[in-house]
């Protein structure tokens, strides 16, 4: 069976920053998914990926087929994966105030704000419309205009302009915002049935748009996919609770959720322990910073060469430590800027290490967050030194004192 969405390996960069990092994910025709995260996590970048507004990072090899294909017509693509968005809402309400509602479903043919004087419809387009707007419940309103509608009839009108196209799939992005209490039931119902019928994609920060036709979730944290996988196994306590920073109890009843703040949670073994031991390491990291900070300052002056000839490499000096991080770690060796559980960022982790770069003086600062790091990823600790003069090779000394496994890059930026 071949997969509405097959992404392995994507990365999108804003300029030189990686916004989404290492997407895998894989959605078949069979499956319902809901695609959840806090605001900020990275999920309306997500959505612009499955509608080709943005495209991978060509840095990093990957694979982004959308039903299989790679390369589409803009406008195909969006009759094939029906897109519903708050953005195509406010553009009806603000542009085309005037439409009735029959139009709103009609313009999807031609992919604009309304029906215009060229326009041309035939008998069978006119039967497409008329029947999704009666799946829809919105036949009786076929008249009313945009401005007289409530939020909830021009939702419904946006959902049947998609699927007058008979889309493989639609992606719904936070579709309960600015619903009242009933005219948001009303909706999530109508996504049900759709989705009895069509794949649903729903992209959402609220768990209680879930509905029991959802057979699996993805969760989106601070640029990435945490976890993925059948709804069940992936909707806990604990995993919502790292995704959202907050303690969270997930509540599910009949393929319903629900969550709250509980004290009882906070007292599970398993969560307690993880956040005890990431208290305990940064309580070692401050005290490694602080002891090393003053072997610094009882060494300072020492001019002795290294024991050891390390891997340096030469560089533009009096640049900024970014260039050095983009120019040393490439995509071949590791993975710049790899967010951990607790927010932090390695500078560089690669298979064997975890490296933290630094300008030389800085020394006590990069051996303390590369043992943080290697702590946290199990790897070797790593420090990159940037050295900007001659004399910068006597805090290579230094860390050779502390004798605990750290490996040793250079930078040569003189």
């Amino acid at each position: 069976m071949e997969p509405i969405i097959d992404f392995e390996n994507v990365y999108v960069s804003y300029g030189l920053t990686d916004v989404l990092h290492d997407i895998n994910l894989k959605i078949y025709p069979n499956e319902n998914w809901v695609i959840l995260g806090a605001n900020g996590s990275g999920k309306s970048t997500l959505l612009k990926l499955f509608s080709n507004d943005l495209y991978p990072n060509a840095k990093y090899p990957c694979k982004k087929l959308i039903f299989g294909k790679e390369r589409w017509d803009i406008f195909d693509l969006k009759n094939k994966l029906g897109i519903i968005t708050n953005d195509l809402h406010n553009k009806f309400e603000s542009r085309s105030p005037s439409a009735t509602a029959f139009e709103v479903v009609l313009s999807g043919f031609h992919s604009s704000l309304g029906v215009f004087k060229h326009h041309d419809f035939s008998d069978k387009e006119i039967a497409q419309a008329k029947q999704a707007m009666e799946f829809l419940d919105i036949w009786s309103i076929r008249q009313k205009r945009v401005r007289e509608m409530s939020t909830g009839q021009l939702r419904r009108c946006i959902v049947g302009r998609s699927r007058i196209h008979n889309p493989g799939a639609f992606v719904l992005d936070e579709p309960t915002t600015g619903l009242d209490i009933k005219a948001r039931a009303s909706f999530l119902n109508t996504i049900q049935r759709l989705a009895k019928n069509v794949p649903v994609i729903l992209i959402t920060h609220d768990v209680s748009e879930i509905f029991p036709e959802i057979t699996h979730a993805a969760l989106m944290y601070n640029g990435t996919l945490y976890k993925t996988g059948l709804i069940n196994d992936v909707l806990t306590s604990e995993n919502l609770s790292i995704i959202f920073d907050t303690d969270i109890e997930v509540n599910a009843k009949e393929g319903r959720y629900s969550v709250g703040c509980s004290k009882r949670f906070l007292q599970k073994g398993e969560f307690m322990k993880k956040k005890t031991l990431k208290n305990i390491v940064k309580f070692v990291n401050i005290a490694v910073i602080l002891v090393l900070g003053a072997a610094g300052y009882f060494f300072y002056g020492m001019q002795e060469v290294p024991k050891s000839h390390y891997e340096t490499q030469s560089m533009k000096p009096d640049m900024k430590e970014g260039y050095y991080v983009e120019q040393w770690c490439k995509p071949d060796f590791g993975r710049r800027e790899y967010v951990l559980s607790d927010k932090t960022r390695v500078d560089c982790l690669s298979s064997d290490y975890a490296i933290e770069f630094d300008f030389a003086k800085k020394w006590a600062e990069s051996v303390g967050q590369s043992l943080y790091y290697a702590k946290m990823t199990g790897k070797t600790p790593a420090v990159a030194l940037i050295l900007t003069s001659p004399s910068d090779t006597k805090y290579v000394k230094r860390i050779e004192r502390i004798d605990k496994g750290i490996k040793i890059f250079l930078i040569k930026a003189y």
